[in-house]
């Protein structure tokens, strides 16, 4: 093992998902990627799962966190920024060995 990984996130709201680039062998990944999504209820919640790509088995699960709607919408600023604390899903035991923060501008 050589320690890095190759991430990627999957960007759900609803029944629509998109997934960031896969970016190789890195620990500190910066996507840079925009995506834009269809509101119908300001009170959904956006959900980013962290995932590390495998080529030959399931990809493995890093971590995950949620991000309520309002929030992008009671910013008066145009940008926003907000760090998030990823977790297990909530199926799993708060022991799991999950880690990291995502960043969301």
């Amino acid at each position: 093992a050589t320690g890095t990984g190759d991430p990627f996130v999957t960007v759900c709201l609803g029944k629509e998902q998109q997934r960031t680039k896969v970016l190789k062998k890195t620990v500190n990944p910066v996507w840079d990627q925009e995506f834009q999504v269809t509101m119908e209820d300001p009170g959904s919640l956006l959900h980013f799962t962290v995932y590390d790509w495998n080529q030959f088995f399931e990809d493995s699960f890093l971590g995950t966190c949620s991000l309520g709607l309002r929030e992008f919408l009671n910013n008066p600023r145009k940008r926003f920024e907000k760090s998030l604390a990823l977790r297990p899903p909530d199926h799993k035991e708060s022991s799991s060995k999950v880690s990291g923060r995502l960043d969301v501008e």
